[in-house]
C-alpha cells in the first residue's frame, strides 16, 4: 500500500473513532420523567442470544472455540477455569461494574435514583440485555479495547409485559490497557477488559440521564 493511502487511512481512524466512543444515547425524556421521582431503580442483567467477536459467534461457538483455544496452548484445567470464571462476570462482576457506574456519576445529580442490581423492590426496572461482545487483545505493541453492546427496556416492576421506553448502548468501548492485570492471561481472554466497556456503557447512561434527573 502506498505510504500516503496509509497515512490518510490512520487520519480517518484517529477522526471517527471518537465519534463511535461518544455515540449518544436516544430515548424519550418524558417517558422516563420517573426517574427524577422515585429512590430506587431495579436493574436485572440478561444475556438473550449474544453474538461474540467480529465473527458474530453465538455463546455455544464461542466458548467452543476458546476452550478449543486454551487447551491447545496451555491444559484442560485452564479451559474449565475460563468457563467458571466467564459465567462469575456475567451475572456479577459486569453487571456490578455497570450499576456501580452509573451511580458513581449521578450521585452528584440533584434527582438521581440509585440504581440497584436485582432488587424487586424498586417500583421500576431497567432490563439490560448484552446482544454483542467484543473481548479485544493485547499483542505487544497492538492493543485493542473491548466492546459491549446493550439494548435497554424500562417496565414497573410488577408490570415486566408493559414498555415504558427501549434505548440502547451500542458499542461502548473500554480503555487501553494502563496497568499490569489489564490484559488477557494468555491464552484466556480479558475479563477484565470486558468489565471496562461495562463500566464506559455505565458512565455513558449516566451522562444520558443528567438530562432529565438534575
Amino acid at each position: 500500500m502506498h505510504p500516503t493511502t496509509t497515512l490518510i487511512s490512520l487520519l480517518l481512524c484517529l477522526i471517527l473513532l471518537p465519534t463511535a466512543h461518544a455515540q449518544r444515547i436516544n430515548f424519550d425524556k418524558e417517558k422516563l420523567i420517573f426517574l427524577a421521582e422515585v429512590d430506587k431503580v431495579n436493574v436485572v442483567f440478561t444475556y438473550n442470544a449474544p453474538l461474540y467477536n467480529g465473527d458474530n459467534l453465538t455463546e455455544e461457538q464461542f466458548l467452543t472455540y476458546i476452550k478449543a483455544k486454551i487447551v491447545e496452548h496451555a491444559n484442560t484445567y485452564l479451559a474449565q477455569e475460563f468457563t467458571l470464571e466467564f459465567n462469575a462476570a456475567k451475572y456479577d462482576r459486569w453487571p456490578n461494574e455497570f450499576v456501580d457506574t452509573i451511580n458513581e456519576w449521578a450521585a452528584a445529580y440533584e434527582n438521581a435514583p440509585l440504581f440497584v442490581y436485582n432488587d424487586e423492590s424498586a417500583p421500576y426496572t431497567m432490563r439490560v440485555n448484552t446482544t454483542w461482545m467484543y473481548f479485544g487483545y493485547d499483542i505487544e505493541i497492538i492493543d485493542r479495547p473491548a466492546k459491549v453492546s446493550m439494548d435497554i427496556e424500562f417496565f414497573k416492576t410488577d408490570s415486566p409485559t408493559e414498555i415504558i421506553e427501549t434505548t440502547e448502548i451500542s458499542r461502548a468501548m473500554g480503555t487501553y490497557n494502563k496497568q499490569e492485570g489489564d490484559g488477557e492471561i494468555w491464552p484466556k481472554p480479558s475479563l477484565g477488559r470486558v468489565a471496562k466497556a461495562y463500566r464506559w456503557g455505565g458512565y455513558k447512561f449516566a451522562k444520558a440521564i443528567k438530562r432529565i434527573v438534575d
